[in-house]
């Protein structure tokens, strides 16, 4: 009876695998069927519905998992630049703002070239630098971080985003967060 009693606990491990393999390939899917419309100033976000906005002001808006206990915080700020700075500039301003050093081997820097395929961008609307990766921030502690940057041609108007987590949550709602920066709209 102990060898079929412990096919039976194999057997259900697996399905058990199976169902969460599942249940983590649609994620994506279900978050774009039950995402919430977010608009900050000019942009429109598509925030998952389980984000809990916990600030939420005219030029700086927040959100964090309060089903969890996640160390996660999106942000999002709104800033106008009147002096024509590079976008590249701004954003390591930002960056240094953050006191956040990357990790040389782990950041992905995404240039403005590379949102060359994004219609706003073809259209000269908006200029977009974005990072992510793994930093140190204050000297001392390890996060995951992923920021963007959004500054409209015509009007210097800028929207930052930031995901701040800690660096083994960093790929919990990491994938969210790119979704949401990503597939953005123009609030007219």
């Amino acid at each position: 009876m102990g060898e079929l009693t412990e096919w039976l606990v194999i057997i259900g491990l697996l399905f058990l695998g199976l169902y969460t393999m599942y249940t983590i390939k649609n994620e994506k899917n279900d978050y774009l069927k039950t995402a919430v419309t977010f608009n900050f100033n000019s942009l429109s976000f598509l925030i998952p519905k389980w984000w809990t906005q916990t600030h939420s002001e005219t030029d700086y808006a927040s959100f964090e998992r309060k089903d969890t206990r996640y160390d996660w915080i999106a942000k999002f700020y709104y800033f106008v630049d009147e002096t024509g700075t590079p976008i590249e500039q701004l954003f390591k301003e930002k960056i240094v703002e953050l006191n956040l050093i990357f990790d040389r081997d782990s950041g992905v820097i995404y240039n403005p070239t590379d949102f060359k395929d994004n219609p706003y961008v073809k259209e000269n609307l908006i200029e977009i630098v974005r990072i992510e990766g793994t930093a140190t921030e204050d000297e001392v502690e390890r996060v995951y971080f992923d920021g963007i940057l959004y500054r409209f041609v015509k009007t210097g108007e800028c929207i930052f985003c930031s995901s701040r987590s800690g660096v083994l949550n960093g790929g919990i709602e990491g994938p969210f967060f790119e979704e949401a920066i990503l597939k953005f709209g123009v609030v007219v």
